[in-house]
């Protein structure tokens, strides 16, 4: 199991570290949320970084764009993203991303790091066949949630169909998301 350590205030990723440790069977990310990017200065990044290299952290984020609510700037959500992904990259580790209303930023961010050996997890996905596609061309993983369930997630259920079995990942956003 990983525990994702990045959302609400930066203190949150310590916490998922301390629950790692108490649990030989659970792992863990460090990040900060999209919606939670404005809260976090160099000095927040730099606290992150040093907790990254802790060996129960597996990953980077979650970080990524979500512009359906905005909480954040878009370029600043971008920035940190980039940063983020910049740090996975450097700790070879891989990066998991958010995103959501945001298939033209996950486009470009593919093509921006085309060139590194990105590794990575779409997480909570709820795009399209196009970005399923580029998600395994980019040799990541493709979480889906308990929306694939809902009546009105027919595409959605649809894509799923495509992905190979040894790329698919489950989860939850427990409680807030089924």
């Amino acid at each position: 199991m990983i525990l994702i350590g990045a959302t609400g205030e930066i203190e949150l990723n310590d916490r998922a570290i301390e629950i790692s440790e108490q649990n030989k069977e659970i792992y863990c990310s460090v990040g900060i949320h999209p919606h939670d990017v404005e809260k976090l200065d160099l000095t927040g990044f730099e606290h992150i970084k040093k907790l990254s290299s802790h060996e129960k952290v597996i990953a980077i984020g979650e970080t990524g764009f979500d512009f359906y609510y905005d909480h954040s700037d878009r370029d600043l959500q971008k920035s940190w993203c980039y940063k983020f992904t910049e740090l996975a990259i450097e700790r070879k580790k891989p990066v998991i991303l958010h995103l959501r209303d945001a298939e033209t930023a996950f486009s470009d961010y593919l093509k921006d790091f085309k060139s590194e050996k990105l590794k990575g997890i779409v997480h909570c996905f709820t795009m399209g066949q196009k970005e399923a596609d580029q998600s395994l061309e980019s040799d990541f993983f493709i979480s889906f949630s308990g929306i694939i369930t809902f009546k009105n997630a027919k595409d959605l259920r649809e894509v799923v169909k495509t992905v190979p079995l040894d790329r698919i990942l489950i989860e939850t956003d427990s409680p807030y998301l089924a």
